[in-house]
């Protein structure tokens, strides 16, 4: 169980107060909701609770439903290792954070994002205070000074072009070791240790680990109690891609279970990152019927408002497992025009270098095989961004 007098405590208290009025700090990651978005957004409230009472209460707020937190298996198994009860979260569909913003009296700090969720969906970025991220840089909140806009990405930053920090968990374990290291106790250190070795595949992934994610994990698996590193990370990625689990969810609902929408120049366009456990793309068009997986894409591209509906998964190779992940690209769209454009644009990118599946029947969905396995969502954005920009 969590430690008394400590974060449970805290997401106890901040459950009963987020519906009182008077100002309220929220910290909300993104939309997505995945392990690095949910325990970055938990652990940094904490944090400010107890470094920046002055914007207090501090409530953490999951960005997904909380119908949808099945679809985060590897979060849920870590929230029960770590004694953190769900029923004391706060999720986005429980609160209004409109209210307090029309009042003045909202504060927003924003994790593993800057930009494109739900804070600009509901014109509540004139609230934020601060922003915590590893995503490329989208500019927003200029006004905010260096110490509350920490953005890790990019070569601006001292990272690979197109990289940045394998996860915002090891950014926050940062600002603990700076701030409060005596509030990183085995509660606090096993959900950020746990995400930093799911977002750098226990540190081995040389595409996403950083030297700073592997100072913060070493610092957190040092705390007395902790379990052994790689049996942790074996049980939650062993929760997070079981396929017995995944074959069982409804292609809607793969789609739904991590996707961010982004609007350019007043255009929308979403990508899912459909789970490991999912498989192979093409073998899931051969088993689900491809026109079933284009009517979901059909579906879940109008409740979303994308115009362009783009998925994409990386599962293990059947020969070698996670050491040799494979990755595929889907890209919806209804519009001939705009869809051939897309295509023809993301064919070129050497940063995913794609072979198009040419027997998968289907009109408005294209399928890819991407060779470069390294490229995810983090670097598919910022090219589709560019491309948008340039119509």
């Amino acid at each position: 169980m969590g430690e008394k007098g400590g974060l449970n405590d805290f997401l106890k208290t901040a459950h009963q107060e987020l519906g009182m009025p008077g100002k309220v700090h929220v910290v909300i990651g993104n939309e997505a909701s995945d392990a690095d978005s949910m325990i970055s957004a938990i652990t940094v409230a904490y944090l400010r609770h107890h470094t920046a009472p002055a914007l207090a209460p501090t409530v953490p707020v999951v960005a997904c439903p909380r119908g949808d937190l099945v679809f985060r298996p590897e979060t849920v198994t870590l929230l029960e290792l770590s004694g953190v009860p769900r029923e004391i979260l706060v999720h986005v569909d429980e609160v209004d954070l409109e209210a307090p913003m029309l009042r003045g009296d909202l504060a927003l700090t924003l994790t593993d994002h800057n930009e494109g969720s739900l804070q600009d969906k509901a014109s509540l970025g004139g609230a934020v205070v601060e922003v915590l991220d590893h995503h490329k840089d989208g500019g927003a909140f200029p006004h905010l000074p260096p110490e509350k806009r920490r953005i890790e990405f990019g070569e601006a930053k001292g990272y690979p072009a197109g990289r940045g920090m394998g996860s915002a968990c090891t950014l926050v374990c940062e600002r603990y070791l700076e701030e409060a290291p005596e509030l990183l106790d085995l509660t606090v250190g096993r959900l950020l240790g746990a995400v930093i070795l799911l977002d750098t595949n226990n540190l081995l992934n040389d595409g996403k680990v950083t030297q700073r994610d592997k100072d913060a994990a070493r610092v957190l698996f040092e705390i007395p109690g902790m379990p052994d590193q790689t049996e942790l990370y074996d049980q939650l990625q062993g929760a997070k891609s079981d396929p017995a689990y995944w074959s069982q969810v409804a292609t809607y609902d793969l789609l739904k279970s991590d996707f961010k929408g982004f609007e350019v120049k007043g255009r929308v366009f979403g990508i899912a990152s459909i789970n490991g456990g999912a498989g192979d793309l093409v073998e899931l068009l051969r088993t689900r019927g491809a026109l079933e997986v284009q009517e979901a894409f059909e579906r879940y591209a109008k409740v979303s408002n994308s115009e362009a509906l783009l998925a994409m998964c990386c599962y293990p190779s059947p020969e070698a497992g996670w050491d040799q992940p494979r990755r595929d690209l889907m890209v919806y769209c209804p519009d001939g025009q705009l869809r051939e454009a897309i295509a023809a644009y993301l064919e070129e990118q050497d940063a995913l270098q794609l072979l198009k599946v040419e027997d998968s029947g289907l009109e408005q969905l294209y399928v890819y095989r991407q060779q470069n396995v390294k490229s995810s969502r983090k670097q598919l954005q910022p090219l589709m961004h560019a491309f948008y920009q340039a119509l």
